[in-house]
């Protein structure tokens, strides 16, 4: 009670009076500069040597020895199922908690999407539960699609052990995770596929849409690279350059997946800049730590400080017996007082889509679900002030004053 009445008596000292300020959700760290100018002047707009400059500098980054550059990270996914030749009615263990891009594109297929619950202290896919998934699907079960949720990676070294025990191909889910560092090394630098999301309010965007496909796997980079533009056996660039010739063949049914130079233009400004925007994220999240773990009724999540997180996202958790107002009218309160907020995720299992087609109901995820009934996506950009995090920590305590359970 001591700590509720120094918070209380904070409050009172003014915060009731507060200025109402405007801190949205995402802002953008993008510029015109020289990359894309180049591309305007030269006349060269797509898939081009920018590209190529791009894709080189994601493998310098990630250490995968091959990158495929594409123009959503849907997309990779996309194309790392079907250079693995998945077929109509194989199964694919996704994330209950993701987007549904992760799980779409199994369906995409004829393929059955399999639901897995998530660790409740990670938000990562449960590895016990795909374990005991693979069990009972045995020789059926083709793929995994771990997904590193809001920056921190899942356990890869225990889903490497089931995939040689039980003989499925892992595809990682990288769209949070560019600068992560899971328990095996550097997110990215593998013999399978790790596919990049580079979309507006990620870490490093291409401009507004993009994504990246990573692998050490020499054929199966050129196969994705060949399904990324309609199966032609050469690009646009490797035509119509100087050296160029004109002449190309289509051995594959392929996809139009490739991303642009001018996007690659936006994704070259900023892969220079990353590791010091990261430092920023982090130092953010430290400030954030430290005023969540002194207000009655939120709590944070507490990751692996051994394991580098991206921290694409820093999420909160509500007491929903903590308080007289709902999770969802907790949010609204945030944007009456200019606080921008999201949720990720809505659980898979709560579309309509997902529940009617498998029969999914809230009891086969209660830690997707508990999760769910209390969580709030906060601000979390390179760009986020001192003074916005103390506004939001003014806020949450109004709120506070205003809604706590008496």
């Amino acid at each position: 009670m001591n700590k509720y009445k120094k918070i209380l008596k904070l409050f009172l000292k003014g915060y009731s009076k507060m200025k109402i300020k405007n801190v949205p959700y995402f802002k953008t760290s993008l510029k015109i500069d020289n990359n894309i100018k180049k591309s305007a002047e030269t006349g060269w707009l797509t898939t081009g040597p920018m590209v190529k400059q791009f894709e080189s500098e994601i493998s310098d980054y990630t250490g995968a020895k091959y990158v495929v550059a594409v123009n959503s990270c849907t997309a990779g996914l996309h194309l790392a199922l079907a250079a693995q030749d998945i077929k109509r009615g194989d199964y694919v263990v996704v994330p209950n908690l993701t987007f549904v891009a992760t799980s779409e594109v199994v369906e995409y297929f004829g393929a059955n999407v399999v639901l897995c619950d998530i660790d409740p202290k990670t938000l990562c896919i449960d590895v016990n539960q795909v374990e005991s998934i693979a069990k009972k699907l045995k020789n059926k079960l083709k793929f995994v699609m771990p997904v590193h949720f809001g920056g921190y990676a899942a356990d890869m070294k225990s889903l490497l052990k089931l995939s040689k025990r039980y003989g499925f191909i892992i595809i990682e889910d990288c769209a949070h995770a560019l600068e992560t560092v899971s328990n095996v090394g550097k997110v990215g630098n593998s013999d399978h596929c790790s596919v990049f999301s580079f979309y507006a309010n990620k870490n490093l965007t291409t401009g507004g849409e993009g994504g990246a496909v990573t692998t050490n796997n020499k054929n199966l980079a050129e196969k994705i690279r060949k399904l990324s533009l309609h199966g032609m056996s050469k690009s646009a660039w490797s035509r119509f350059s100087d050296k160029g010739k004109w002449y190309y063949e289509v051995d594959s049914l392929g996809y139009k997946y490739n991303l642009t130079d001018i996007a690659a233009g936006f994704g070259l400004q900023q892969i220079k800049n990353i590791d010091r925007l990261n430092e920023k994220r982090q130092n953010i999240a430290e400030k954030y730590n430290k005023v969540f773990d002194k207000i009655p009724g939120v709590s944070r999540f507490h990751f692996d400080k051994k394991y580098k997180n991206a921290r694409h996202l820093y999420i909160v958790h509500i007491d929903k017996n903590f308080w007289s107002i709902s999770r969802d009218k907790f949010i609204d309160k945030l944007n009456e007082l200019g606080v921008g907020t999201s949720v990720h995720y809505i659980p898979l299992h709560k579309m309509p889509y997902y529940k009617n087609k498998y029969k999914l109901k809230d009891s086969d995820f209660p830690k997707s679900c508990s999760y769910f009934d209390g969580c709030i996506s906060l601000p979390m950009y390179p760009s986020l002030t001192n003074g916005d995090i103390f506004y939001i920590e003014k806020v949450f305590l109004r709120i506070y004053n205003e809604f706590k359970n008496d």
